[in-house]
């Protein structure tokens, strides 16, 4: 029988019902399977008046209030672009998203030439999203992680870019100290640890220099009132043992929400 990597196998079904939990107890189960297949769960019922995961294929309420603001933003700089062949009204405004694709330090700087491009000619001033993976999220994130964007020149981002990717990245394996104590405390509390931690911070050294550590959620300010265009940050989902061209779900980032549309499950960034 041939692997399926999208449905693992069934070994059996089993229920706890939930009336039977008292409220703040821990309560151990033993949940037998065929072929002597045993999972062990232990439960504790209590009240949550705020969930931390939202439910939904649709849009945040945060997003939704982003897009009306954004057009008519969209709409006024298309009234400047096009003229009379411009959207009449809001609801004729269409959603256009810049995408980025993957490929390191040379999408970064190429994807960086394009909205720079994009951004001279309008286009940009015209998009609702721009969105990018791998390199390209790194040229993103680097942008609106700047206090003054949008209201720096794209003439010094790219003079920091270059200060950045011109510096030896051997320089940075200095603070390695301080990487192995971030991926011991990641570990303590149960998240997994890979190379991909030392590259990470390697990389937030690199470009992001002293806004490493800011939050997803600070870009909120930088997309108050619909200004720019809405990060849309994205990565893949995969697995240790299957290959990303037989299984991967799409996850996104934006400054309101992170989660997986395949599912409809999202949390905030904070």
């Amino acid at each position: 029988m041939d692997a399926n990597h999208f449905q693992d196998e069934i070994l059996g079904v089993q229920s706890i019902p939930i009336e039977t939990l008292v409220e703040d107890v821990l309560s151990h189960f033993t949940l037998e399977y065929n072929g002597g297949s045993k999972v062990f769960i232990t439960m504790k019922l209590q009240k949550n008046k705020e969930s931390d995961l939202r439910f939904s294929l649709s849009l945040c309420e945060e997003e939704k209030a982003f897009l009306r603001e954004r057009r008519s933003n969209v709409m006024s700089c298309m009234q400047d672009m096009l003229g009379d062949r411009a959207p009449k009204n809001k609801n004729e405004v269409p959603v256009i998203a810049v995408l980025g694709s993957g490929g390191g330090f040379r999408a970064m700087t190429c994807f960086s030439a394009a909205v720079k491009a994009l951004h001279e000619s309008g286009i940009l001033g015209c998009s609702t999203y721009i969105s990018g993976l791998s390199g390209s999220s790194w040229f993103i994130s680097t942008l609106y992680a700047k206090d003054n964007f949008p209201d720096v020149t794209y003439e010094e981002i790219y003079e920091d870019l270059k200060k950045s990717v011109s510096q030896n990245w051997k320089w940075n394996l200095t603070h390695s100290f301080r990487y192995v104590l971030d991926m011991m405390d990641k570990s303590r509390k149960g998240q997994p640890v890979s190379f991909t931690d030392i590259f990470g911070h390697l990389l937030g050294d690199v470009l992001l220099k002293e806004n490493k550590n800011k939050k997803l959620s600070d870009q909120r300010q930088i997309v108050h009132g619909g200004k720019v265009p809405l990060p849309l940050y994205t990565c893949l989902h995969a697995k240790a043992s299957v290959s990303c061209r037989t299984f991967s779900e799409w996850i996104e980032f934006t400054p309101f929400e992170i989660g997986i549309a395949k599912y409809g499950t999202f949390m905030k960034p904070e």
